[in-house]
This record gives structure tokens, C-alpha cells and sequence, in this order.
């Protein structure tokens, strides 16, 4: 259920350093909103360390498969050159390093970590892109009415960046005023959509341009308003 400090997920702007029950710290270095408990763009700095980053990309190596894409019509998942890449889950029940991430959220966003799906690494390589799309499940669309009644509306994305990518592979809002984000190691972006008038705000569609050379690494979430079914144990699975 919504934590009881919020009822979107929202990141306080009042301070522009967050610091966590761990003993970590980010720094807030951008920011936008529209009005208290609404939209809200966030960049963060040094969400999660050099070795953070590490960790979480040899921890996704096993679980990769190349990335699909869900039509918004028909549901049916396909390859397609509107994403290109190589995608990952990592489940909180499996490791502690991925359980303190989600604290991390949990505690910058107010929104209880039982709502968050599954953290998703993505590695692109060379020429992989997602071309512009919205996160939420488009409630205009018949298709999406079974997303939406079981797991209920996504309402936050929060992406880390695990890797530097100096050549392109940069997330774009060309809604937001030409918004854009580079990637940089251990960096973060929150981004919610819940409009002001309680339908998703269509300003934030967004895509990642290009890798024009070397390699994209991220980890993202999405933050949604009911519990999901996101966990699963595995007992032979060695904790560090």
C-alpha cells in the first residue's frame, strides 16, 4: 500500500542531498515539477557508488536476453528496431546488495519497495536505442486493461546509470522542454507522471538516442500504486 508520507511516489525538494539509513548520500543537481504531489523530473549524483554499479552488472550477466517490446495494441511481445538491446531481472529476495537499491528508493521516493517492479538491468551495445515511448499503461488503450487491474497504474521510473557512455546513449524528453540526460556512472533519474488531473501526464515520453561506440548499462524500476508480485527466492543463491 502507499506509504502514508505520500500519495504519489515524490522525492522531497526542499534539501539538495539525501541521506540514507546505510550511511550513503546523493546529491539532488536538477530538478522540475509542476505542482506538490505531482510530476516531478529529478536528477541525482552519486546515487550508487563505482562498486555498486559493478556489482549490479555482473550480478544481471546470467539473466540477459535480448530485449522485446510490448505492442500497445495487440499485448504480444516482439523484437523489434524500436529497442534494441539486452535486458535482465534482478529480484530483491536473491541478494542483499539489490535489497539495499531498493531501500535506497524506497526511502528517497516515500513509495513502499512492495510496489516496485522488479529491478531491470539493460546493456546496449553499438547502435542500440529505445525509440520514445511512455512508461505507463496508456488507460486510453482497451489492450492495457489487464495490466492495469492487476498490477495497478505505474506511476514513478527511477533509472541508474551504471556505466560512463560518452558517446550518446542519452535519455531524451522532447515534451519536457528538450530535457536530456547523459549517462554517468553511479548517477539517477526519477521521473513521475501522475498528472494534475489524476490521468498520466503525457509530457514525459521518452527514449535513449543511439550508442554511438562502447556500451550502455542500467538498472531501472518502475514504481507502481498497488503491491506487486515481484520476488522470488533462491536458497542456493551465495550472499555477499
Amino acid at each position: 500500500m502507499p506509504s502514508s508520507q505520500s500519495v504519489v511516489p515524490c522525492v522531497d525538494l526542499n534539501e539538495n542531498t539525501v541521506a540514507f539509513a546505510d550511511g550513503h548520500r546523493t546529491r539532488i543537481v536538477a530538478h522540475r515539477h509542476s505542482a506538490p504531489g505531482r510530476s516531478q523530473w529529478v536528477l541525482l549524483e552519486g546515487f550508487l557508488t563505482g562498486h555498486e554499479c559493478d556489482e549490479l552488472i555482473e550480478l544481471s550477466r546470467g539473466t540477459l536476453q535480448a530485449a522485446r517490446v510490448v505492442d500497445a495494441v495487440t499485448r504480444k511481445q516482439s523484437f523489434t528496431a524500436a529497442r534494441i538491446g539486452a535486458i535482465g531481472r534482478l529480484f530483491g529476495a536473491e541478494h542483499r546488495s539489490i535489497k539495499r537499491v531498493e531501500d535506497r528508493i524506497e526511502a528517497l521516493t516515500h513509495w513502499p519497495s512492495a510496489c516496485f517492479q522488479p529491478l531491470q538491468v539493460t546493456h546496449y551495445e553499438a547502435g542500440d536505442e529505445f525509440k520514445l515511448h511512455h512508461d505507463f499503461f496508456d488507460p486510453e488503450l482497451p489492450s492495457y486493461r489487464r495490466a492495469l487491474s492487476n498490477k495497478g497504474q505505474r506511476l514513478a521510473t527511477l533509472i541508474v546509470y551504471l556505466n560512463d557512455c560518452p558517446a550518446a546513449g542519452t535519455t531524451v524528453f522532447p515534451l519536457l522542454d528538450g530535457s536530456f540526460v547523459s549517462p554517468h556512472r553511479g548517477n539517477a533519474l526519477f521521473f513521475s507522471y501522475h498528472g494534475e488531473d489524476g490521468h498520466p501526464d503525457r509530457r514525459f515520453l521518452h527514449g535513449s538516442t543511439p550508442v554511438a561506440a562502447g556500451e550502455k548499462w542500467i538498472a531501472t524500476t518502475w514504481l507502481c500504486e498497488r503491491p506487486q508480485k515481484r520476488d522470488r527466492y533462491l536458497p542456493t543463491v551465495r550472499q555477499m
